[in-house]
């Protein structure tokens, strides 16, 4: 992309954005290189400074042209000679525009273009004679070179610590996956030598799942989730969120909607006969996720996405979600997505005030660390039983 020569950019951050790239192609290794030498240099060819080097100037064309002009008050158009010339030059485009220390301004008074390899540039004379032609031209690689030594000595020095820092940052990454794979080895996972991958993974086999069984409760035929499927599903969106919560980039600057699809996708993918939806109609109301069985759409599992907001929030949150449930619906979650950096506060939160709520019936158990279960009842029914898994992860952000 052709551009004027415009220094703008500390030579200093010039050389810090190619070491942060340097850095984030050594980072993202999923294995020691076979061959680290031949690594370091590539990696060192690849980023290493060209300094700057003029070669001599060749002029092709020129024209006549009337240049208007103007100083103070009065104008005139003045006739000029325009002379295309084109400077050859081997090195870095981007030094051009990178600004050393110490640094001298840069004024070019005739219209120029820099491109990868060239420089051309249309110096304006008002006589055609050679000596004025030579004055002007020397004036502009004198401006444009008044920075050019300083720039070539850094560069220099940049490139002479290079496989020192490359080899630095290597040697930091080495330690780490030998110290990843030493671990899979010791707790007896599979490494693949003949890929970038380390673990050789096996033939992933969905679930089935089955009817809901029908259980009679009160003189009434009702279709309950199997304990065991509903168990593995909190364990799925459990061990999903932990996940989650040691990957930023999953959950920062992301809605309730986001996080739930997340959330979602290990559903739909994990069992057969099963369609999993976000904001699916369910009763009076859209649930967050609701997975259902494909054969005849009966509900096998609803739950609730919330980001925390205290207590009172915690209270309409369960009201929500007991309202879109029906007498089908016998196992289900509220998932809370903390932000605060008080994870604790949330949970201790949980804790003391579920049991206040209009609808609580027992307090089951503690399934995990940040993940509780509880029976309550279905608004307007206190007869009814409903299983309810509180589980809290925490994202902040």
């Amino acid at each position: 992309m052709p551009e004027q020569i415009n220094p703008q950019l500390s030579l200093q951050d010039h050389f810090k954005n190619l070491k942060s790239a340097i850095r984030e192609q050594i980072n993202a290794l999923n294995s020691p290189p076979d061959d680290r030498l031949s690594f370091i240099e590539n990696l060192k060819n690849k980023y290493k400074t060209r300094p700057i080097q003029l070669q001599p100037p060749t002029p092709s064309t020129s024209t006549i042209k009337n240049v208007p002009r103007r100083l103070l008050e009065n104008t005139w158009v003045e006739k000029v000679f325009e002379i295309k010339v084109t400077i050859p030059y081997k090195g870095d485009k981007e030094l051009f525009n990178c600004k050393p220390v110490p640094y001298d301004r840069v004024f070019t008074r005739h219209r120029h273009i820099l491109y990868k390899d060239i420089i051309v540039v249309y110096v304006e004379i008002a006589e055609e004679t050679a000596q004025k032609y030579e004055q002007e031209l020397n004036a502009f690689v004198t401006e444009i070179s008044k920075n050019l030594e300083r720039i070539n000595n850094q560069a220099e020095l940049f490139n002479d610590d290079l496989y020192d820092f490359i080899d630095g940052l290597l040697r930091n990454k080495e330690t780490e996956l030998n110290k990843q794979i030493a671990f899979r080895r010791q707790i007896g996972l599979n490494i693949n030598p003949r890929s970038n991958e380390f673990l050789t993974p096996s033939p992933v086999k969905r679930k089935a799942v089955p009817l809901p069984s029908a259980e009679r409760i009160n003189g009434i035929t009702i279709p309950v989730l199997e304990s065991k499927v509903y168990n593995d599903i909190r364990e799925v969106l459990y061990h999903a969120g932990q996940a989650m919560e040691r990957k930023p980039s999953l959950y920062l600057g992301k809605h309730e909607e986001d996080l739930r699809d997340i959330f979602l996708l290990f559903l739909e993918t994990r069992y057969e006969s099963t369609t999993g939806s976000g904001e699916a109609f369910n009763k009076k109301g859209k649930t967050d996720i609701l997975l259902k069985y494909a054969g005849d759409g009966t509900n096998v599992f609803v739950a609730e996405c919330k980001i925390w907001k205290g207590q009172k929030k915690l209270f309409e949150a369960i009201d929500q979600l007991l309202g879109y449930l029906t007498w089908r619906d016998t196992k289900t979650a509220l998932m809370i997505f903390v932000k605060q950096p008080d994870f604790s506060k949330a949970i201790e939160v949980v804790s003391l005030f579920v049991n206040r709520h209009p609808n609580f019936k027992r307090f089951v158990g503690a399934t995990h660390p940040t993940s509780f279960a509880y029976e309550m009842s279905l608004t307007g029914d206190s007869s009814s039983s409903i299983w309810i898994e509180f589980m809290l992860f925490h994202f902040p952000g």
